[in-house]
Formats: structure tokens, C-alpha cells, sequence
């Protein structure tokens, strides 16, 4: 028995919000588990996302459009929660790439106030290209307009003299944008 386990202590009851279906699955391994509803399975996957990179046990193609179609499916169910997530990935998480995909993918699915949530991912001065590069390599160059005016609404708030040269490396090289 250990200090901070007192026998006779009350049980705590405590409650995740990753939950599961109740369905019996199994995991890769081929060990006895359970599914998990959508929305835990998109936040265990957004919080250990690192966009583009490939893990033990699947590609990063294979990850990453299995995160796309997590956001779109919860979208579709509860556009407010993601657009919760968005922020908290970004902010507490510090998940810049998992929080700009999430933002993108959220407008892509048609949630609403996608320019608030676009706004909320963009935290730094350099982001507001990455959202942009992402959409442009995915979907093309016709931006919609939650995600241009989401942006817009990142660059006015973000961008001063400090974050130009500090975010422009340009300029830093002595030569200007054009």
C-alpha cells in the first residue's frame, strides 16, 4: 500500500471524455480492445498529430486523410465542438500544424462561423501563409470565403513592424517583397 493510495479512501469515480461505443474491436496488434465514438477518436488523433509525419503504425498519407475525414464526420454531427478544439489544440496543446489542418478541414466541411475558427488557429504571424499553402496544395487556389476572411481577420490582428522582420526573412536579407 502505498502513501498516496490510503486504504479504505474513497473510490474516485472518474470520467474521460474519450469514450468508447462498447463494441468490442481489436488494435493493431491484434489484442481484445473496444471502438471509440468519433469525437474520441478525433481528439486522441488531433493531440498526437504531427501533420505529415508517419507513425509505427500507419503512413503519414494514410493518417492524415483518416484526420480529415474524423473532422469532417464530427463537423457533420457537432460543428460546435470542433470549433472548440480548434482553439485548445493551438493554445494549450501548442499543435500549430494539427490546429491550421483542423481549421481548414472545418471550413472545407461547411461548419459555421469557419472564420471565427480559421482566426482562432492562426496564432503567429507566419501562419496565415500555412493555411493558405495548405489549401492551395490540397484544393486548389479558390479560397471560400470563410477561410480569406479568417485570415484577413488573423492578419490585422497579427501583423505590426515587429512581425514582419521577425516573420519575414526577406526583408532580413535586405531585399522586399514584390
Amino acid at each position: 500500500m502505498t502513501k498516496l493510495n490510503p486504504k479504505g479512501g474513497a473510490p474516485t469515480m472518474v470520467q474521460s471524455p474519450v469514450q468508447t461505443t462498447g463494441v468490442r474491436a481489436h488494435t493493431e496488434e491484434g489484442h481484445r480492445g473496444y471502438e471509440r465514438d468519433a469525437k474520441s477518436e478525433l481528439f486522441l488523433l488531433a493531440v498526437a498529430n504531427m501533420v505529415g509525419e508517419d507513425t509505427f503504425y500507419e503512413g503519414a498519407s494514410e493518417r492524415d486523410a483518416r484526420y480529415r475525414d474524423l473532422i469532417h464526420a464530427v463537423v457533420a454531427e457537432d460543428p460546435e465542438w470542433v470549433a472548440a478544439l480548434v482553439p485548445y489544440l493551438r493554445d494549450t496543446m501548442q499543435m500549430r500544424s494539427a490546429s491550421v489542418v483542423m481549421a481548414a478541414e472545418y471550413v472545407r466541411a461547411g461548419g459555421p462561423s469557419g472564420r471565427a475558427v480559421v482566426d482562432a488557429a492562426l496564432q503567429r504571424a507566419d501562419v496565415p501563409g500555412e493555411i493558405l499553402a495548405y489549401w492551395a496544395t490540397r484544393y486548389g487556389r479558390a479560397f471560400p470565403k470563410p477561410l480569406k476572411r479568417g485570415v484577413a481577420d488573423a492578419v490585422q490582428r497579427l501583423y505590426n513592424e515587429r512581425a514582419v522582420l521577425k516573420y519575414n526573412t526577406d526583408l532580413l536579407r535586405g531585399g522586399w517583397p514584390t
